[in-house]
């Protein structure tokens, strides 16, 4: 079992993983990272968007389809045990693997940090690049940040 499990929740969004799945992969290779994917909308052009171009994550379907977020995570956890950091991942994110390598080392060398959670930047869609314009910061989003 690889110390980091990447999750990828997917419901109809082969546009989004075509734009975010190559930074996926690279973390992959980068940090020896496991990813499994479950699909819950049963979509055939995903599933075989998967078979191609990364058939070494693991591609699954929930029998019951769209379970939504906590309980798509919990399937994935359920079915692939044993990894020491869990990274929830959507389709519409762009994640940096060099940033998130950072993350683990940091909480390799701190015990006391249990969870983290990046900056995200708007997608400028118009010229399909992300912005310096931030979207969120996690859960909580304060003056100080």
């Amino acid at each position: 079992m690889s110390k980091l499990l990447i999750g990828v929740l997917t419901y109809n969004d082969l546009p989004y993983l075509r734009q975010s799945m190559p930074a996926v992969e690279k973390l992959r290779l980068l940090g020896s990272a496991e990813v499994a994917v479950i699909d819950t909308a049963n979509n055939r052009e995903v599933r075989e968007f998967f078979e191609k171009e990364y058939p070494e994550f693991h591609f699954f379907r929930h029998p019951e389809g769209n379970i939504g977020y906590g309980r798509a995570n919990n399937e994935i956890l359920k079915k692939f045990p044993g990894a020491e950091y869990y990274m929830c991942v959507t389709s519409d994110v762009l994640i940096d693997p060099i940033q998130v390598l950072q993350i683990v080392e940091k909480m390799d060398a701190d015990r006391s940090i249990t969870m983290a959670a990046g900056k995200l930047y708007h997608w400028d869609f118009e010229e399909n690049k992300t912005s310096d314009y931030i979207d969120s910061l996690g859960i909580i989003a304060k003056k100080n940040h």
